[in-house]
């Protein structure tokens, strides 16, 4: 049986889903020049704060996972004893 293509497994698709992300991540930042923050503690008022703190959670959320798949990780046949 031949597989149906998922939406995301066309290639034009996820061209345009790049492009889209790329598109709302420079959008936020031009809203962040037009609307300036006035920062409640002090170093956060600068340019892109809030997008790098987003990017930084994020990827501190993917390593934190990473290491506890590894210290959580159980034998193949734990169920199986």
């Amino acid at each position: 049986m031949k597989k149906e293509f998922d939406f995301f497994d066309r290639e034009e698709n996820k061209r345009r889903l790049w492009i889209f992300l790329y598109a709302t991540c420079v959008f936020t930042l031009f809203l962040d020049l037009i609307f300036p923050r006035e920062g409640v503690l002090g170093f956060d008022s600068f340019f892109g704060f809030y997008a790098i703190m987003g990017f930084i959670s994020c990827a501190l959320l993917i390593l934190i996972s990473k290491l506890l798949g590894i210290i959580l990780k159980v034998d193949e046949d734990y169920y199986d004893r």
